[in-house]
């Protein structure tokens, strides 16, 4: 990982942080959202600093808002402080497990089969946070109104690869309509879960005691666990290889899995950008 002292935090984070100089530590080509994810190099500090570059300044103040309600629960990082910079840049501090180390970095060794079962498990956890008082929504209608923005601007361009190979974005956009319409219906077992948003493996951290934290809190809320679960499901099928989806799946629990709303979730994933 490179080194990057030249960070712009102003004078109240780096206070928070101290004296020594920060490095990345996601591997070149996977920094998600615009949003720098940096540690003290110094060996034994179990901080993060979530730093902006101009685009990402939402993405961090969305982190740190929900953050702040999560409070530690369930895989979430405790926020130790944010704030802007003179260079109107956003940045957060946030406390991590001792020793994690992200699930995107190729250097770091783990059995597929472990990874899928600890994505399952670690978004069970997720979706059994009570929900009671949470302000955020991340349902169907939050993620249809940005792919349909997406669509509009010319964003998304015609994939020549993958199950939408060769199909206009704007077909796309028709075809999910007509699943969401085709699944209007919602039973009492469907009732929304606290969902993470974007469990990609930029965002997934593998600690020491075998469990999982997240980054990446900033499309947090009230969703369908399907929308996390297609997610999980195309980050390892492009890391692993889709073999390695049903056996998330299980240790997630097949009871709660509905294949036509992952359906619906995956293209609806693929409209958003919401699985990068």
């Amino acid at each position: 990982m490179s080194s990057s002292t030249d960070q712009d935090l102003g004078p109240v984070l780096s206070m928070v942080i101290g004296p020594d100089p920060l490095m990345r530590c996601l591997p070149a080509g996977v920094e998600p959202d615009g949003v720098s994810h940096l540690r003290p190099e110094r060996e034994g500090r179990d901080v993060m600093v979530l730093h902006s570059h101009e685009a990402g300044a939402r993405e961090v103040s969305s982190a740190a808002d929900r953050l702040l309600w999560l409070d530690g629960r369930a895989g979430a990082p405790a926020l130790l402080a944010s704030g802007r910079s003179d260079g109107r840049l956003e940045s957060a501090v946030i406390r991590m497990p001792w020793g994690a180390v992200s699930a995107a970095d190729p250097l770091h060794p783990v059995a597929p089969e472990s990874m899928a079962r600890l994505l399952g498990s670690a978004l069970r956890r997720i979706h059994e946070i009570p929900t009671t008082g949470c302000p955020y929504e991340s349902g169907v209608g939050t993620w249809r109104e940005r792919a349909a923005s997406r669509v509009r601007n010319g964003e998304l361009p015609t994939t020549t690869d993958g199950p939408y190979a060769g199909v206009e974005p704007g077909r796309l956009l028709d075809v999910l309509d007509d699943l969401i319409e085709g699944l209007s219906e919602r039973s009492s077992e469907d009732s929304d879960v606290l969902v993470h948003g974007s469990p990609a493996l930029a965002h997934t951290w593998l600690i020491p005691d075998g469990t999982m934290a997240f980054t990446g809190w900033q499309h947090c809320g009230l969703g369908d666990r399907h929308h996390d679960l297609a997610i999980a499901a195309a980050a390892l099928a492009d890391r692993y290889g889709p073999p390695l989806i049903p056996v998330m799946l299980d240790e997630y629990g097949l009871d709660l899995v509905d294949p036509r709303r992952l359906d619906l979730h995956q293209l609806l994933a693929h409209l958003s950008g919401a699985a990068r």
